[in-house]
């Protein structure tokens, strides 16, 4: 099942926090810059109650994915985006989650005008979901984390 986050699942979306920084290879970043839980609990719960914020669970029994996203007004054109921040989904649960929760989220990008929806793929997997939802290839990303 698909379903709008709570304030409440704030313990199951930080521990999937914890499992995406991981996975996403964050340990240079947060060993210079510490994890705030009160931090991630602000944004999450701007992502949950804002008119701009998105953040969907997927709950097949135990909660095990989540999408997080924001939609904001582009710099470079009089439009508004929306953009992910954080999609994942534990690796003993994927499968039918993930597509119904990219759906889920570009339903809710065009409910709220953003004329176009980003994705960020950790891996060719996931671009793979990316590219089958009707999404491009655009950039890839890098990070330095400075001394």
């Amino acid at each position: 099942m698909i379903r709008a986050a709570t304030i409440d699942d704030f313990p199951a979306i930080d521990r999937m926090r914890a499992d995406f920084e991981t996975a996403t290879g964050r340990a240079d970043l947060s060993e210079k810059v510490p994890y705030s839980s009160a931090h991630f609990h602000a944004a999450v719960s701007a992502m949950i109650s804002g008119p701009f914020g998105f953040a969907a669970l997927w709950e097949p029994g135990d909660v095990c994915g989540v999408f997080l996203a924001t939609a904001g007004v582009s710099p470079f054109r009089p439009c508004r985006i929306a953009r992910e921040v954080m999609f994942w989904i534990d690796p003993d649960a994927r499968g039918a989650g993930g597509p119904r929760l990219l759906r889920t989220y570009l339903a809710w990008a065009r409910q709220v005008g953003a004329a176009g929806a980003v994705g960020i793929a950790l891996d060719a997997r996931a671009g793979k979901l990316y590219e089958r939802a009707g999404l491009s290839a655009l950039e890839t990303g890098f990070l330095k984390v400075f001394e």
